[in-house]
């Protein structure tokens, strides 16, 4: 775990230069640092599988990953939330390629790129992820600027804009087979002007779409779906679900990462299950005002979500 970390420039939890760096069912959350909130890859050929990035924040780029002139990255089972950054709220790639898979990047913010910036890179696939929910002046989901892009059965949804693309691009992004969060298709002035689902740049290839977020595959093995009512004075309710049959854990932490309550510690069949926390930590009593994370834990897989009390 690394949480509550503070760099100056790069890196705020964790700092990589060259190598064949692995990191590896982590947990980084409210790190603080220059480019790569959570996380700064410099060169190499890192990988990085089934973390949880959660509430960093970066003053450049990358609120959870920043990455420059690596090799190759590989980025496969993670989940980024409500990260923060100036360019690339959850993930920013530059100056080489870079492969992502069955990655949830969801809430994140930035004026460029919300969810993921792609920047002077090439050979950049993501693939089976979810990006939803982002914040962005220029693009809430993804911000393409001197790149080459491939997005294959993703759910890009709820962001605004989608995919926005800027500046040289050796080929249009290709974007076929994604489900854009509307049967209509992503929205584009003249190519699909009656699209209701996230909107699209030119020099993106979006045709074919998918007509539902069911056939793409792009569900971890456990997920935190809602947390309702957020902000909320008193409790909440906490719907996730798993699926296969698994043991499990469902806890509440604060923005530090300390464990404040255990929710349930158990096993549970596959599909959607609830639970409500009423606001206390384990010993019963009313936690302050402030931020949270539910963290979802399994032997396959985890997610993470962000929940807000007000007293």
């Amino acid at each position: 775990m690394f949480t509550a970390n503070y760099a100056g420039n790069h890196g705020g939890g964790l700092y990589c230069e060259g190598g064949a760096a692995v990191v590896r069912g982590c947990r980084l959350t409210a790190n603080d640092g220059g480019s790569g909130g959570a996380a700064y890859f410099l060169g190499g050929t890192p990988t990085v599988a089934g973390c949880v990035f959660e509430g960093n924040t970066a003053r450049g780029a990358g609120g959870g990953i920043a990455t420059e002139q690596v090799g190759g990255i590989a980025v496969r089972r993670c989940t980024f939330d409500g990260n923060e950054s100036g360019t690339g709220g959850g993930v920013c790639f530059t100056t080489g390629p870079a492969v992502i898979e069955d990655c949830r990047i969801r809430g994140n913010g930035a004026p460029f790129g919300g969810g993921l910036v792609v920047m002077s890179a090439w050979d950049v696939s993501v693939t089976r992820c979810e990006v939803s929910s982002n914040r962005g002046g220029v693009s809430g989901g993804i911000y393409v600027s001197d790149s080459s892009l491939t997005l294959s059965a993703c759910e890009i949804a709820g962001n605004g804009s989608g995919v926005h693309v800027e500046g040289w691009a050796a080929a249009p992004v290709q974007a076929a087979a994604n489900w854009w969060g509307d049967p209509s298709g992503p929205y584009h002035p003249t190519r699909n002007p009656d699209g209701l689902g996230d909107s699209v740049s030119d020099d993106v290839e979006f045709e074919p779409w998918n007509a539902s977020a069911a056939v793409n595959g792009a569900r971890p093995p456990a997920a935190v779906r809602s947390v309702a009512p957020t902000p909320s004075s008193s409790s909440m309710t906490i719907a996730f679900s798993l699926d296969a049959p698994s043991p499990f854990t469902l806890v509440v932490l604060d923005a530090s990462g300390r464990l404040v309550a255990t929710l349930l510690d158990g096993t549970a069949g596959a599909g959607e299950h609830a639970v409500t926390w009423g606001g206390r930590d384990a010993e019963g009593a009313r936690v302050a005002s402030g931020v949270y994370f539910l963290r979802l834990a399994t032997p396959a897989g985890g997610d993470a979500a962000r929940a807000v009390l007000v007293r």
